[in-house]
């Protein structure tokens, strides 16, 4: 789950390179898609067992680390309107 939150982190922060504007939602949709191609990949591998449930234990780890990061993008636009009003 923890992985998955650094993970969210990473994505959110190319997306908003790539498109100048937060997607949370594209955020979260391709770190739910990767979670469930893992588990898929743990299916065909010894001793590993493919769970759904751990999609959604990835899901949510992937969820707090994009709240997370949009905590900090508002964070950082606030400071940067009050540097900007100085």
């Amino acid at each position: 789950m923890l992985e998955y939150c650094g993970f969210a982190l990473l994505l959110y922060n190319a997306y908003l390179q790539s498109f100048r504007s937060p997607q949370p939602v594209l955020s979260l949709l391709s770190a739910a898609l990767y979670a469930a191609t893992d588990e898929i990949h743990q299916y065909f591998s010894a001793g590993r067992a493919c769970l759904l449930r751990d999609v959604f234990i990835d899901a949510a780890g992937a969820a707090a680390g994009i709240l997370l990061a949009a905590a900090l993008y508002r964070l950082w636009l606030y400071i940067q309107k009050r540097t900007l009003k100085k």
